[in-house]
């Protein structure tokens, strides 16, 4: 599909998500405190139709390349009778207006405005509810709670801290941990270095800064992640 048709879908996904900015040809972006969430339009294989997803990435990794390596939650979105949402680049009239409708509905993060901590926490506790994925992966699962830890820490939810690391500690007695030191090294010092950080939230704060002050990302709108 030309770069000309690509733009002009992007340009009406924009249009209805104005939260929203063109990081890429076919990533939507915006940060929203220690985030960057977004729409992405992914290509199909052998085709000439996209498929919207949902996406976070961190923001208080080492460098924005680590931030956006690999997107700490990602999902889809499905149509009333259960399909996902395939959508010809050729096509700008009723298929695409009907799923924008969906995506605006099923979207639980305000795009436009500060985002209570509480939203953070009930869309990650429904999508690890529905995506066996994020319930029975060690990786992903660990991935998501981390999130959930960093967020809280961000928001200065003392609460919410203690009760991730609750949540963490109990959720590791299922874990494969081989599996999770392939990807976190060894548990006890992944877990000892979270409530380092716990102590030395400015470290936390100064990191997330100044990876929001990488240019790439310098252009997005944002908004903040509120208790």
């Amino acid at each position: 599909m030309d770069n000309k048709t690509k733009k002009i879908i992007k340009e009406e996904w924009l249009r209805a998500f104005p939260g929203l900015s063109a990081f890429s040809q076919n990533k939507l972006y915006k940060i929203i405190g220690p985030a960057i969430c977004g729409i992405e339009l992914i290509n199909l294989p052998r085709s000439e139709d996209y498929r919207p997803h949902f996406v976070i990435y961190p923001l208080y990794k080492t460098d924005i390349k680590s931030c956006l390596a690999y997107p700490v939650l990602m999902f889809e979105f499905y149509n009333g009778r259960n399909l996902q949402l395939d959508l010809p680049y050729n096509d700008v009239n009723e298929k695409l207006k009907e799923a924008i409708q969906i995506v605006s509905d099923s979207l639980q993060l305000s795009l436009e405005d500060d985002v209570p901590l509480d939203s953070f926490y009930n869309l990650i506790d429904d999508i690890q509810k529905k995506d066996s994925t994020y319930q029975s992966a060690t990786a992903s699962n660990a991935s998501l709670l981390e999130f959930k830890f960093y967020l809280a820490l961000y928001a200065g939810s003392e609460s919410q801290i203690q009760s991730t690391l609750d949540q963490i500690e109990r959720a590791s007695k299922n874990w494969n941990l081989k599996i999770f030191e392939a990807v976190f090294g060894e548990f006890g010092a992944w877990f000892q270095k979270l409530q380092n950080v716990a102590s030395n939230k400015d470290f936390l704060l100064k990191q997330i800064e100044a990876n929001k002050q990488d240019k790439k990302i310098l252009k997005l709108k944002s908004s903040e992640l509120i208790p």
